[in-house]
């Protein structure tokens, strides 16, 4: 009797068992491969938003610096503020290719009635934000005509959500405020999508932000100079300097914790279901040897 028989046999004898072992076998496999793919797609995604924040250095007011870069990344508000006179003194740096300068302020709408309402998001840009980001392209209109007109552009998703077009008015209840739509943008898989951009001087102005920003983002000109850079921004007062590629980091440090944390989970899943059934066939094999009758 080869060993395949035995095994055969042997799985047969105990139906329930043997289901009960063989789920929960693949029960764990089925977590760690789903565990693989989520831990590759997120990388491939992550990487993805950090590339087209368009910059490898980000500047934001004294707070958790990884709290502000992921507001920056996905949206979001709660933002510090920062005095509009520190972008005035790096602009000017010989090691800086492209820097832009943002507001982000949030406002909830309660025009949907008592208990209801929404929450937008607005950011005030300059034109260095189209440069940061090349590949922004417009499906409908176009940019701002100048640098403090009542203006709004907005993401693809933000125009779907309120069935805006090219032409419309944007009240903002909060402010008492009223923005014509010039430009809805493609759709570009980031945090643009949902949010309305408005030209810088006029988001401080109607929001009563003037002179303040929530962010700077820099491309320097050489990668090999961006440690120097930031020591050279390090006593700057108020503001702290934040790499995205320390941000990208620090993420998948925290993601792979959490998978081995759950391989973990899955190999004791296994390795109790295993060890329970060798007790339970030792015990058979025990009751076996006492079975015959003494008489």
């Amino acid at each position: 009797m080869n060993a395949f028989h035995i095994a055969t046999k042997s799985l047969w004898r105990r139906k329930a068992r043997s289901v009960l072992t063989i789920g929960g076998v693949a029960f764990a496999v089925a977590v760690l491969v789903s565990l693989s793919a989520f831990d590759a797609g997120y990388r491939h995604a992550l990487q993805t938003d950090i590339d087209r924040m368009g910059y490898q250095l980000l500047v934001t007011a004294k707070g958790c610096p990884y709290e502000a870069a992921t507001l920056m990344l996905k949206g979001g508000g709660g933002m510090r503020y920062m005095e509009q006179a520190v972008y005035d003194r790096i602009v000017g740096d010989e090691r800086v290719q492209e820097i832009a300068q943002q507001l982000v302020v949030t406002s909830f709408d309660e025009s949907a009635g008592e208990g209801a309402g929404s929450v937008s998001m607005y950011i005030g840009v300059d034109d260095a934000y189209r440069r940061l980001r090349p590949w922004l392209s417009f499906r409908s209109g176009g940019w701002f005509s100048s640098g403090d007109a009542d203006e709004a552009v907005m993401g693809y998703e933000a125009a779907e959500l309120e069935q805006r077009a090219v032409g419309d008015e944007i009240y903002v209840s909060s402010i008492d405020k009223v923005f014509r739509v010039v430009g809805i943008l493609e759709r570009t898989g980031s945090q643009d999508d949902g949010v309305t951009f408005l030209p810088l001087t006029t988001a401080q102005r109607a929001f009563g932000y003037e002179g303040k920003i929530s962010g700077i983002g820099i491309r320097l000109k050489d990668l090999s100079q961006m440690a120097a850079f930031e020591e050279d921004l390090y006593n700057e007062p108020g503001i702290q300097v934040v790499s995205m590629s320390q941000v990208r980091g620090t993420i998948l440090n925290l993601l792979s914790s959490a998978r081995v944390l759950a391989g973990s989970i899955a190999g004791s899943r296994t390795e109790a279901k295993a060890i329970r059934r060798r007790i339970a066939l030792a015990g058979g094999s025990v009751r076996s040897k006492r079975s015959p009758a003494t008489g």
